[in-house]
């Protein structure tokens, strides 16, 4: 028996001192590295979080929203809230609605490349980009609710016509309660009805609580980043999701959903058009 324990010793203490080998001739190698320990994960969440703050303003029942007057070079919030998608002159009729995730907010582009304001060009119509990264369906047509219903808005500015814009993804978000940090409502099927939870939207938690006890210790290997970054998935190591639905309820609750855009042309009178990479056309 004490044989074994001690075969068992020699084999963890080899594995332990090869991977702290490998972890400092991997820093080394990046030279950078050696001399910085700092938690890869943290970090990741603590700039995620930094940049959201100034990008988003928190909204207790949608989770965030782009924040009022935020500008970035080639992105322009305007005052309602609206990413900016040109000054609509010689625009006429009732304004188009277009709310979504990322892509009809637009990443990565700037204010006249958005699909929103590629729209505005023409059809000659002004169209009011309510798109909003990372959102999920669910918070895509409270968005669009919000939007089209919201007391405030100037007659000049109620839509006429609402395009709700997904992708496969946002489906599958309708099953979490948080993702990338950001705490988000979601909705239940209780009696046959969809039911609101989550709301009040708790603010952003601390990036340092969100971190599991692998994260709070892996999160400091780089070898264990570079081994997780070349297999691709990171996503998941860095990103802070948490589930509160089986895999595939985002499909009932999405069909569910739409019931309640159906609802929304009926009470706003707008026109409301679904527009996906999984549908033939809209």
């Amino acid at each position: 028996m004490r044989e074994s324990l001690r075969r068992a010793g020699l084999v963890l203490l080899s594995v332990v001192v090869g991977l702290v080998v490998l972890e400092l001739g991997l820093r080394t190698s990046t030279w950078g590295y050696l001399f910085a320990w700092s938690n890869f994960v943290l970090d990741a969440r603590t700039v995620l979080a930094e940049r959201d703050a100034g990008r988003y303003a928190p909204d207790e029942r949608l989770g965030y929203v782009p924040r009022p007057g935020y500008a970035a070079p080639g992105m322009t919030i305007d005052a309602a809230g609206l990413r900016r998608t040109g000054d609509g002159a010689g625009a006429t009729g009732a304004p188009i609605l277009a709310v979504g995730d990322s892509f009809t907010f637009g990443d990565e582009v700037t204010d006249p490349e958005t699909w929103p304001a590629q729209l505005q060009q023409i059809t000659g119509r002004r169209v009011l980009n309510g798109g909003v990264s990372g959102y999920g369906f669910d918070q895509i047509v409270l968005r669009a609710e919000q939007l089209a219903s919201r007391d405030k808005v100037a007659a000049r500015d109620k839509p006429s016509d609402i395009v709700v814009a997904f992708i496969a993804d946002d489906i599958r978000r309708t099953e979490m309660r948080r993702l990338w940090s950001a705490d988000k409502p979601w909705f239940v099927i209780e009696g046959g009805k969809l039911e609101l939870r989550g709301v009040p939207v708790p603010p952003r938690a601390d990036p340092w609580a969100t971190l599991t006890f692998w994260q709070k210790t892996l999160g400091y290997s780089y070898l264990f980043d570079f081994i997780l970054r070349r297999l691709d998935l990171l996503h998941d190591w860095f990103g802070d999701h948490v589930r509160v639905h089986a895999p595939g309820v985002g499909e009932l609750l999405a069909c569910r959903l739409t019931e309640r855009l159906a609802d929304l042309q009926k009470q706003s009178g707008a026109r409301v058009a679904i527009d996906s990479p999984l549908l033939d056309g809209w």
